[in-house]
């Protein structure tokens, strides 16, 4: 059930960062796509954002390098390329200028800098709760 809860929280912060950044981009550009297509094409970006990331932390169990502290830059380069071409598909923009190729990954990185500095959303907080329990318990039984 927490893998549940934690999953919709990650959708709704991903979504929202999303369809504010995709608005703003949209006002800078001056382009007339309506808003319900703009709302579904960040609702498919975030849900893809959120499995990504629901799968990075599955994996962090098996993979030791997604268990260091060099997880968030791995997740922040996989997420970078799946936005980049993500935004290439549906033609966010103009891609063959390298000026809003830059302002777009800074953009980016600032959001995701958000996500983890304010909400600081990684399951591993559960993980780390019930180790401590299974510790504290195991010290108990000795």
């Amino acid at each position: 059930m927490s893998i549940i809860k934690f999953s919709l929280m990650l959708f709704s912060i991903i979504f929202t960062t999303t369809t504010l950044t995709y608005s703003i981009f949209n006002e800078f550009l001056n382009s007339d796509i309506s808003f319900f297509y703009a709302t579904l094409q960040s609702a498919g970006l975030s849900f893809i954002f959120t499995f990504c990331m629901l799968c990075l932390d599955f994996l962090s169990n098996y993979i030791k390098i997604l268990n260091t502290k060099f997880y968030v830059i791995i997740q922040y380069f996989i997420l970078l390329f799946i936005i980049t071409n993500y935004a290439k598909y549906f033609k966010w923009g103009d891609w063959n200028n390298s000026l809003y190729i830059l302002i777009f990954i800074i953009s980016f990185s600032f959001i995701y800098t958000f996500i983890y500095i304010v909400f600081d959303i990684r399951y591993k907080k559960e993980d780390e709760y019930l180790h401590k329990k299974l510790k504290s318990y195991q010290n108990k039984i000795r």
